[in-house]
């Protein structure tokens, strides 16, 4: 299980990674708040086959959408058939963000979205990055988090990163394109919002951990909107880890 919500009629959504390498298939499915499965979600084609998946990069994030009509699904890491894993160098990496409709169980649109780079030198075996998390602020405008882990760094090879990601009338509905590497397509247009980078000093032991959920906060008393996101401490099997509750403030300007 790598993301949940809760939509308005108390039912509970929830996306599952998968096994690759135990022949598991992603899925998304409801249950309802007692924990009794209700139904579950057809997958596109291209998330159907195994062999187009990568082992632990699969579905990551979701997100109720804004018109309540569906919600958001996001993968981790880039297919096989659409491009390579983000390196130091600019590659085409984009992953795939899909809105299953309620009704149809089916989805019905999906859209690429471009990864960044990997900026430090590795000092290990592993250097990646991924999107871990997703929230849809208003319709067609999403918070998305990337982030990169790179081995070698202990407790400090963490870099997480907010962007806005916004579908436009530009943007390609991907969904019945078997290879983004093969086809000329727009992704979402994206901007980066905030580093944690600019508050690491503030963080216990100034460690930035392993973000892996967003979603809004109360309103605070000065009536901005707060965000709070979560780290998962991967029961500590990279080194020091915490688990991590961080709360931030959304300035109106």
């Amino acid at each position: 299980m790598e993301s949940i919500f809760v939509d308005e009629k108390e039912v509970v959504y929830l996306v599952s990674e998968g096994s690759i390498r135990k022949n598991k298939l992603p899925s998304v499915f409801k249950i309802n708040i007692k924990g009794e499965f209700l139904d579950s979600y057809q997958l596109p084609k291209h998330l159907k086959n195994l062999k187009n998946i990568k082992q632990n990069a699969a579905f990551e994030a979701s997100s109720k959408s804004i018109n309540k009509d569906g919600f958001w699904v996001a993968m981790e890491g880039v297919l096989h058939a659409d491009g390579e894993e983000p390196t130091f160098q600019k590659t085409a990496s984009p992953i795939r963000i899909t809105y299953f409709d309620k009704k149809t169980k089916k989805a019905t649109k999906q859209f690429a979205y471009q990864l960044e780079h990997i900026t430090k030198p590795a000092k290990g075996n592993i250097n990646l990055n991924g999107v871990t998390a997703l929230l849809e602020y208003k319709e067609n405008h999403f918070l998305i988090v990337e982030r990169i882990y790179q081995s070698g760094y202990g407790a400090y090879g963490n870099i997480v990163q907010i962007f806005e990601a916004v579908i436009d009338d530009e943007s390609t509905n991907v969904l019945e394109i078997d290879s983004l590497k093969n086809t000329s397509f727009i992704p979402l247009k994206k901007r980066l919002v905030f580093s944690f980078e600019d508050i690491r000093s503030q963080l216990n032991d100034g460690i930035v951990d392993n973000i892996e959920g967003i979603t809004f906060g109360p309103k605070l008393s000065n009536g901005n909107q707060s965000l709070v996101l979560v780290a998962d401490d991967n029961f500590q099997i990279y080194g020091k880890q915490i688990n991590q509750f961080i709360l931030l403030e959304i300035e109106n300007k």
